[in-house]
């Protein structure tokens, strides 16, 4: 129990469950809706179905009630063929595993980098009290 530390995982939880709301579903908007195509919408939100089954999974731990909850919704998205992910309790699932050859640094720093870009100009349009409903004629990036 002297290693229990949950301020050590909510901050880097909600980090990227602010990440997923504001750039994955915000950026994916358009895909999700089905203007790209029934493909698109099907492949995109499979992708989000399943990084959020796995979040709630992996947050099981420390909050089962929430997560009981949440996984008793999500389960009616799971076929009743998938005898893997459909349990009677989230608490019954084994702990999602990755691969780390899916990992590419090179695309995670180009996306910080881009990321960063958009909030420094919505900062910069925020203290110029320019909306962002204006385009802007022009923007110079310094790398």
């Amino acid at each position: 129990m002297d290693n229990y530390k949950l301020y050590n995982v909510v901050r880097p939880l909600l980090t990227f469950l602010e990440k997923l709301s504001n750039w994955y579903v915000r950026l994916n908007r358009t895909r999700m809706k089905g203007e790209e195509g029934p493909e698109e919408q099907k492949r995109s939100l499979n992708i989000l179905f399943d990084v959020l089954l796995n979040t709630t999974t992996l947050m099981a731990c420390i909050t089962p009630f929430l997560t009981e909850f949440m996984y008793q919704n999500l389960k009616n998205g799971i076929s009743d063929d998938d005898k893997d992910l459909k349990a009677d309790s989230i608490h019954f699932l084994d702990i999602p595993t990755f691969h780390e050859s899916l990992l590419d640094e090179a695309i995670e720093k180009r996306i910080n980098r881009m990321q960063s870009a958009i909030e420094n100009g919505r900062l910069i349009r925020d203290r110029k009290a320019i909306s962002l409903k204006f385009p802007l004629a022009s923007v110079t990036l310094v790398d």
